[in-house]
């Protein structure tokens, strides 16, 4: 016999970190129009599961503001920090000097 339970869920980010729900069921939730449902997915126990969207949720401006600041301040950083590991690598190829510590 097939035992089936509907458990409705709150609203949850894209990333699904908190939802419990794998990962490509997820995507697939972020993917599909409301009112539609996902494919069949196995959980961590052997669970099938499939999602129907129910609701969608715009972001709040000033929280996606705050996440592009940080991201474009991470993007500054890695590319100079980037930049300059290369820039040594070219001065210790073209240079070579040693130093013999005395």
């Amino acid at each position: 016999m097939l035992m089936l339970k509907e458990k409705p869920m709150g609203p949850f980010y894209r990333d699904g970190k908190k939802s419990g729900l794998p990962e490509e069921l997820v995507e697939e939730l972020f993917s599909i129009k409301k009112g539609k449902s996902t494919s069949a997915y196995v959980d961590e126990k052997g669970n099938y599961l499939i999602g129907q969207l129910t609701g969608i949720i715009a972001a709040d401006e000033d929280d996606s503001a705050f996440g592009i600041k940080a991201v474009e301040r991470g993007t500054d950083s890695d590319v100079g920090e980037e930049l300059l590991s290369q820039y040594i690598l070219y001065l210790k190829t073209k240079y070579t000097v040693e130093y013999t510590g005395t």
